[in-house]
């Protein structure tokens, strides 16, 4: 076995993670993992950082969004983002469009 195979073996048996099988169909409080890392609101800095990170004059296909746009008015578009982020985040309610 290559060693890119045990390293991910051995993730899997680490105590963080856990199985979700159940039986009874009913919520075990044992089967439930808690990252608090992804159960925290969107900050202002790690959207500005992600605006950062994309590549100019690249696009998705799908949606016509325009990366460009985004880059450009990174300071002004990023406090609504995170905004309407944790709005989303907090009511669990999404537009449609991006459950396709």
């Amino acid at each position: 076995m290559n060693d890119f195979v045990k390293h991910f073996q051995n993730l899997s048996n680490t105590p963080h993670f856990s199985s979700f099988t159940n039986d009874d169909d009913s919520v075990n409080s044992d089967s439930i993992v808690y990252v608090e890392q992804l159960d925290c609101h969107f900050t202002y800095y790690e959207v500005i950082k992600t605006i950062r990170n994309m590549n100019k004059h690249k696009s998705a296909i799908i949606d016509c969004n325009v990366i460009d746009f985004f880059i450009d008015a990174n300071e002004f578009i990023t406090p609504y983002l995170v905004s309407m982020f944790n709005y989303i985040f907090e009511k669990g309610i999404y537009p449609e469009s991006w459950c396709n």
